[in-house]
């Protein structure tokens, strides 16, 4: 995981993403990945599309688009959970300001 993910972000940020890298090759399918986003009330928001970097079998990206969006308008204490294969591996919770 990242050393120091960014924790705040702005309402007019062009999207909000999250960077995992693993200790070990890991990322064969990212279908075996899921990543719900939960807006500051707690309901889910979304559950955005898991990407692969290019060439990296342990890296994976996740991301929510926040300028001009829905989730603009919410600002608060969000997170995202990402799931690998039904069980839960990261948490992350970020401010949106």
């Amino acid at each position: 995981q990242e050393s120091n993910p960014k924790t705040v972000f702005s309402t007019t940020d062009e999207k909000v993403t999250l960077h995992v890298r693993f200790e070990y090759n890991v990322v064969a399918s990212s279908q075996r990945f899921r990543a719900p986003w939960y807006e500051p009330s707690g309901q889910a928001y979304v559950a955005g599309a898991v990407g692969t970097i290019f060439g990296s079998n342990r890296d994976l990206i996740v991301s929510l688009k926040m300028a001009d969006s829905p989730a603009a308008r919410k600002p608060g204490r969000w997170r995202v959970d990402l799931y690998y294969k039904g069980e839960i591996i990261v948490e992350h919770a970020f401010e949106v300001k």
